[in-house]
C-alpha cells in the first residue's frame, strides 16, 4: 500500500516563532523563510531503508486524503492532525531513541540524509 509512502508533508517558520508576532513582522517572517514540502516517507540513497520525516515543525500534510479516496486540504483535513500528532509522539518513546553512554575514545556517526 502506498498511500502513506506518497505524503506530502509542509513545514512553516510562521507556525513556531511567529504566532506572537505583529501581522506585518509574519508576513515579512513568511517572505523571508516561505514554507517548505517535502516526502514524509524518504528512503536512505545508499541502504533503501524507508524512515518517517515529520517532526514538531510539521504544519500539515499537504496531500492527505481518507480511505475513500476523498482529498482533503490544509483546511479540513479529518483525521490527519490526529495521524500527525500520532507520528510526531513517537520520537518521545524510547525504543525509538538514540542514547550514548561516551567513554573515552567513542566515535559517533549520525546520517542525517534521511
Amino acid at each position: 500500500d502506498t498511500e502513506f509512502c506518497d505524503m506530502r508533508a509542509r513545514h512553516s517558520i510562521e507556525a513556531s516563532f511567529g504566532a506572537a508576532m505583529p501581522l506585518d513582522k509574519r508576513l515579512a517572517l513568511k517572505a523571508q523563510f516561505p514554507d517548505a514540502e517535502h516526502p514524509v516517507v524518504r528512503t536512505h540513497p545508499e541502504t533503501g531503508e524507508q524512515v518517517l520525516f515529520v517532526n514538531a515543525f510539521t504544519t500539515h500534510f499537504s496531500n492527505y486524503h481518507t480511505p475513500q479516496r476523498v482529498r482533503f486540504g490544509q483546511d479540513a483535513n479529518p483525521g490527519a492532525g490526529d495521524l500527525l500528532r500520532y507520528l510526531i509522539s513517537q520520537a518521545y518513546l524510547p525504543e525509538y531513541q538514540v542514547r550514548w553512554r561516551w567513554k573515552p575514545n567513542s566515535v559517533v556517526i549520525w546520517d542525517n540524509r534521511c
